[in-house]
């Protein structure tokens, strides 16, 4: 009778229609089917068991096999279940399958009744992969179908587009076939999809052979990510980005594909070919990140909304006057606060936004100069430029013309700018610093010694001074290198005419040794932090004002200070040990006549010196070792050097 009823409904319906009979573990199957699976062929409604798993996709039987098995048993009464059939041609198709079990008098199945139809999911499913598409994806994610997953990972095939031109479209998307189908059978992944042309998801659940717990839900990703690239090494390369598939972290599940597919953005642009994976302070590291961005761009659209400056004074030696003050960018985030240059401006730089910031800043610059120069016409200003407004041919002009705008001379005005490799090389670069020089306008090497730190620079660009960057100055009177780097700086810089500007002077022992290297500019806390323009009027322009005749009294008591400190007795032993390149130390004692030498053990082992000798032995030890011809030319060198506390050089053998 049920199969009489099944023959007149396959006439209302696309859907295939069957029967099964669980005693004899026999199949009927009804509807317009035979076109494209081989169910049966010439045998009537009749399929045998065999025949319906074969046309089940191999990764799918054991699934079905163990669903009929609960229903037979009478464990499950209900069947609902999406799986997939392979067509005759070898395609892949969804089926979404509902049935029902019949049970006789005695309340044991009897038969199982149902429908299935390769219709209902096809707006789901990719047809060339088999896999389910971004628009299932993102419903698993919303009704957590997947509740022991740990990660979703998004899967990136690199250069789809040139693979297809190079070798046409088949082979790219047997490659994207191939990468499908190893994905979908490693064990760690619950489920996998295909979220656009090149990109695949996989909902990856956690392992235990992490002993990490931080990195626990990761481990499985990285083993899926090693395998897949791996067995697709000949074929493609992939890149991949994990993040956790906790639904606490994300608005909804849109939220989280996003955020894997920015993560993977990321990933390219920086390393490709290999997995990154992030954790929940990486994601909200980059949520801030992506909000401060909007915000800047809305910020220069705005007039440069939540930008401002904060200068900070530079003051001339010896007298402890303002000398000029140094422009610095500062940013107000509506969602953040205040936030670090250092955090605010890489991402300007990225972006190119800094070419537009950029030039506003030297625009105000100009304007506080402006009127600043009417207060104290000596006082000069200092601009960072970033090097990447440098790849703007134009950047010269733009500079130029707003001089002209404001009918101010650039004599009194530094651009400030960093070392590096490739601009140094650019003779584009050269060519605007020439043209910012030809209007006034003086350069500075800002940071000198911490970046591609080259003579050359100075020689090639028209350097009018360097800035020794606060890692130099700190603690200079317990590191050599630091104090002997800075005094080598100071005398190169005397002998070519550039004057030197020491940054992050905090403490009046570093404003003593600096002075007594005879260091131009200093710039730090210990004079002031950066301010707003009105402070810098009042502390410093404005004479009336109760914090100018504050600051002239800080600076007495500063010079007073410096003044006490007289001789700088380094400790010697500090410096050297401090150290472990050969370094050495003289210390002359009564007029010239008796001389120490000190060594480190780099030193030590040059010299061959295997018994530990007193200052005075290690200077006769290492003046005998001096060929008798060069004795006195060396004596005479470090006399020089004692008399007149400058640097000598003096070649012997």
């Amino acid at each position: 009778m049920l199969c009489v009823a099944a023959e007149q409904f396959e006439r209302c319906t696309e859907d295939f229609l069957f029967v099964c009979d669980l005693q004899t573990n026999q199949y009927w199957f009804y509807g317009n089917y035979a076109k494209d699976y081989a169910l049966n062929d010439g045998a009537g409604h009749l399929v045998t068991p065999e025949a319906f798993l074969a046309v089940v996709h191999p990764d799918d039987r054991e699934m079905l096999r163990k669903e009929i098995a609960d229903i037979t048993a009478g464990v499950k009464d209900t069947h609902r279940m999406n799986y997939r059939w392979v067509k005759r041609n070898g395609d892949v198709v969804w089926v979404n399958c509902q049935g029902n079990a019949l049970c006789d008098e005695n309340g044991a199945p009897r038969a199982f009744v149902g429908r299935a139809s390769d219709k209902s999911l096809i707006h789901l499913y990719d047809p060339m992969t088999g896999l389910w598409n971004k628009t299932k994806l993102l419903d698993d994610l919303e009704h957590n179908t997947w509740p022991g997953a740990k990660c979703l990972m998004m899967i990136d095939i690199a250069n789809m587009a040139a693979v297809n031109m190079v070798h046409g479209r088949e082979y790219g998307d047997e490659i994207v076939k191939t990468v499908a189908r190893k994905l979908e059978r490693i064990p760690e992944v619950l489920a996998a999809y295909r979220a656009d042309t090149q990109n695949f998801i996989a909902i990856v659940k956690s392992t235990e052979d992490c002993t990490e717990h931080r990195c626990l839900d990761m481990c499985a990703a990285k083993k899926v990510f090693d395998d897949l690239a791996k067995s697709t090494a000949e074929q493609c390369t992939l890149t991949a980005s994990a993040v956790p598939a906790s639904k606490k972290l994300y608005i909804d599940a849109s939220q989280m594909l996003d955020t894997a597919y920015l993560m993977l953005q990321s990933q390219k642009r920086t390393q490709k070919g290999c997995l990154k994976t992030y954790h929940e302070e990486d994601i909200e590291r980059q949520k801030r990140t992506y909000i401060l961005i909007k915000e800047m761009e809305a910020s220069i659209q705005n007039q440069f909304t939540g930008f401002y400056l904060e200068y900070q004074p530079q003051i001339q030696a010896g007298t402890y006057q303002l000398y000029g003050t140094e422009a610095l960018l500062r940013y107000h985030s509506p969602s953040f606060g205040d936030i670090s240059p250092v955090e605010f401006v890489p991402l300007l730089e990225q972006t190119h936004m800094i070419s537009a910031v950029g030039l506003w800043v030297m625009d105000q610059g100009i304007r506080q100069y402006k009127r600043w120069s009417r207060m104290m016409p000596e006082i000069h200003m200092s601009v960072n430029v970033s090097p990447v407004q440098f790849e703007d041919s134009a950047l010269g002009e733009k500079v130029t013309q707003l001089f002209r705008t404001h009918g101010v001379s650039g004599s009194n005005f530094t651009i400030e700018i960093t070392e590096s490799a490739h601009l140094l090389d650019s003779p584009r670069y050269r060519e605007i610093l020439h043209k910012l020089q030809c209007q006034g306008i003086q350069i500075s090497i800002d940071d000198y010694g911490t970046g591609y730190s080259n003579v050359s620079y100075l020689k090639v660009l028209p350097v009018s001074e360097i800035k020794i960057d606060r890692i130099f100055v700190s603690n200079i009177k317990k590191g050599s290198y630091n104090y002997n780097l800075i005094r080598i700086i100071l005398d190169f810089a005397r002998m070519n005419g550039i004057r030197v500007c020491c940054e992050g002077v905090e403490s009046v022992d570093e404003l003593g040794i600096l002075e007594s290297i005879k260091a131009d500019i200093f710039q730090g806390y210990l004079f002031h932090k950066p301010c707003l323009p009105d402070v810098i009027e009042e502390t410093f322009l404005n004479s009336g004002a109760t914090v100018f005749a504050q600051y002239q009294q800080s600076i007495r008591q500063i010079a007073q200070e410096v003044n006490e400190l007289g001789a700088l007795d380094f400790d010697t032993k500090d410096i050297l040990r401090e150290n472990d390149v050969g370094l050495w130390m003289f210390q002359v004692e009564d007029d010239n006549r008796r001389w120490k030498m000190y060594l480190n053990d780099g030193r030590r082992g040059v010299l061959g010196m295997d018994e530990k000798l007193s200052p005075d032995e290690c200077y006769q030890y290492w003046l005998g070792r001096i060929h008798a011809d060069d004795v006195a030319a060396v004596q005479a060198a470090l006399g020089r050097a004692a008399k007149t506390a400058t640097h000598q050089y003096v070649a012997y053998r």
